[in-house]
């Protein structure tokens, strides 16, 4: 019963640890496309120059993605880890 619920445990941690990979990746890819597609002059069109404001909006879109890349990679990475601890524990 026990060694069943370690099992459990291991692989709710990686299927935890591949969601959280997900997110990472598919905010990755809102950056990316963000980034190639004018990194917000989409949402102004041809109405506002580039301006000042205009590259600070910009300049905190990619700072934000980036971030929530960086934590959803963490965390991933940190319940990979946790997976395998249990993985090894429930080996001794």
């Amino acid at each position: 019963m026990i060694a069943t619920m370690k099992r459990f445990k291991q692989v709710a941690f990686f299927a935890a640890a591949l969601c959280w990979l997900s997110f990472g990746l598919g905010f990755g890819l809102l950056l990316v496309q963000f980034l190639f597609n004018g990194a917000g002059m989409q949402l102004f069109g041809d109405f506002i120059p580039v301006s000042s404001p205009g590259v600070l909006l910009g300049l905190v879109y990619v700072t934000g993605f980036a971030t929530a890349v960086l934590v959803c990679l963490a965390v991933s990475y940190w319940l990979f880890e946790r997976a395998q601890a249990t993985r090894e524990t429930s080996e001794n």
